[in-house]
């Protein structure tokens, strides 16, 4: 017999997800919606952990390859939280309005491009553009 399961949803979210990703070996799933929160769930109860609120939507959300560090980006601000505990780590206001973010695997720094068709380099530990 071949059973088809019926798939698991998890409801919390006020208005359209862009961007979810697995994290915490698996053991865990973030979302990032237009209702300006990201959250992060428990991906075997279904149930919400935490929320970060935001004063805009998220316009994107990475985790870098080691699996430590997120980076959100919302309006002009380019985030970086512990992607475990999803405590701040430092942010940095670009020039314009930021659609995505990358840091780089060393972490020595990040790129970010936006609404004004340039990208930004900047230094990760002093938080300088470059």
């Amino acid at each position: 017999c071949l059973c088809v399961l019926a798939p698991q949803e998890i409801a919390g979210h006020s208005s359209a997800i862009k961007k979810s990703l697995w994290c915490n070996d698996d053991t865990q799933i973030l979302s990032a919606a237009d209702d300006k929160t990201v959250r992060l769930w428990d991906s075997r109860s279904m149930e919400e952990v935490k929320t970060l609120i935001f004063d805009t939507s998220v316009s994107s959300m990475e985790r870098v390859a080691d699996g430590e560090i997120l980076v959100i980006t919302y309006g002009k601000t380019i985030a970086f939280y512990n992607a475990l505990s999803l405590d701040l780590i430092k942010s940095v206001e670009a020039p314009a309005p930021i659609n995505s973010a990358s840091l780089h695997p060393e972490k020595d720094f990040f790129v970010a491009g936006g609404d004004d068709f340039k990208l930004y380099k900047f230094d990760y530990s002093t938080k300088e553009e470059l």
